[in-house]
């Protein structure tokens, strides 16, 4: 009896201790969290598996947990490399427009360059913030204060609109000028707040009457266009309506011609510089008149329109010319003396005159 009871205990005692030396290879196998890592299902059963494929995934955990022991150092090592990336790019830096130091000389740049250049485009400074820009608006105040101060005037706006908008024939663009009423309207309000000033000299203010005359000029076509003739407006006498303010004055295109320009300059060279906007006016040029260029250009358009037969028919005998020539024959003197001057063709002084039919259509 004691010998069945003692072989009973040992063999339960034998089943157990084999549980518990099951094999540590399949036992790592069923583990949920190297399963996981491996992309397996953890309650998959593995006890199939063969000795080799058993090796094969005992190296794969064995190269997992090596992984995860570096991890500390691999981290500490990336931190102390962005660390030295982060001191190398403020030493070597460069400034970028999300710098504010960079804003801050940019804009002092830009408030320089805008300075000197704001009368040249029409243009005020306006500053943002984030950085200046030009403003479109025009500041009377601030115009008038930069423009006088050097007691000359930038006509520069109405320059860039006569190089764009008329040939050097004369001929003008009236749908370009349309097209830039803004900026025109910007070169007229440069003129309204700025006067003639005692302080300009005789160049300075005869240059500022004929481009006012000429830029105004425009602006009534522009505002009537499409137009057959500046005849058309104002029952025939558009060079009569007061309409052009400049300072604390209101003008019409006639006062300024023939209350200012004539009688205050008295050169009759001036009717070769003033346009009307008709086909047989002396042609608008294509540049604006300022102090410096008003003799050449004076020269040059007297020249260019008394030798232009379309303009003048001009024999030794015979001269049929412009009815401007009678119109203003007290500014020209003697007629023949006065175009012996510029024609190519010398006037017998016993010459007939004749004056040519005026044509009102528009100059374009």
């Amino acid at each position: 009896m004691v010998t069945i009871k003692t072989l009973l205990f040992t063999l339960l005692t034998f089943a157990c201790f084999h549980d518990q030396k099951q094999d540590p290879v399949q036992k790592q196998v069923q583990d949920p969290i190297l399963d996981q890592k491996q992309g397996q299902d953890p309650t998959q059963d593995f006890s199939d598996l063969k000795p080799e494929n058993r090796s094969e995934i005992q190296q794969q955990e064995s190269a997992v947990n090596l992984k995860n022991q570096d991890s500390p150092s691999s981290s500490k090592a990336s931190l102390e490399t962005s660390n030295l990336e982060s001191r190398t790019s403020k030493t070597n830096h460069q400034p970028t427009s999300n710098d504010k130091n960079y804003h801050q000389a940019k804009s002092s740049s830009l408030k320089v360059s805008a300075d000197s250049t704001k009368l040249e485009s029409g243009s005020t400074v306006k500053d943002t913030g984030s950085g200046t820009i030009a403003n479109s608006v025009v500041d009377h105040e601030k115009i008038k204060n930069s423009e006088t101060e050097t007691g000359k005037l930038d006509h520069s706006l109405w320059n860039n609109l006569l190089i764009k908008h008329v040939q050097t024939s004369g001929k003008v663009n009236y749908k370009g000028f349309k097209s830039e009423i803004s900026s025109l309207d910007k070169y007229l309000a440069v003129l309204k707040v700025n006067p003639v000033q005692v302080s300009w000299s005789r160049n300075e203010k005869m240059a500022y009457w004929i481009n006012a005359y000429n830029a105004f000029t425009v602006k009534l076509i522009v505002q009537n266009y499409p137009l057959e003739s500046i005849t058309k407006l104002h029952g025939g006498k558009p060079w009569d309506v007061k309409w052009i303010e400049i300072g604390s004055n209101t003008y019409s295109l006639n006062e300024m011609e023939n209350d200012i320009l004539r009688p205050e300059f008295n050169d009759a060279r001036i009717h070769f510089a003033v346009n009307c906007a008709a086909v047989s006016c002396p042609p608008l040029l294509n540049k604006a008149w300022t102090a410096d260029n008003l003799e050449s250009n004076f020269e040059k358009q007297a020249k260019s329109f008394i030798n232009n037969p379309v303009f003048n028919k001009i024999q030794p005998s015979s001269i049929e010319v412009s009815k401007i020539f009678d119109w203003y024959g007290s500014d020209f003197g003697n007629l023949i003396n006065y175009l012996n001057r510029y024609s190519e063709t010398a006037i017998n002084k016993n010459a007939t005159i004749k004056y040519k039919e005026y044509d009102w259509s528009l100059n374009e």
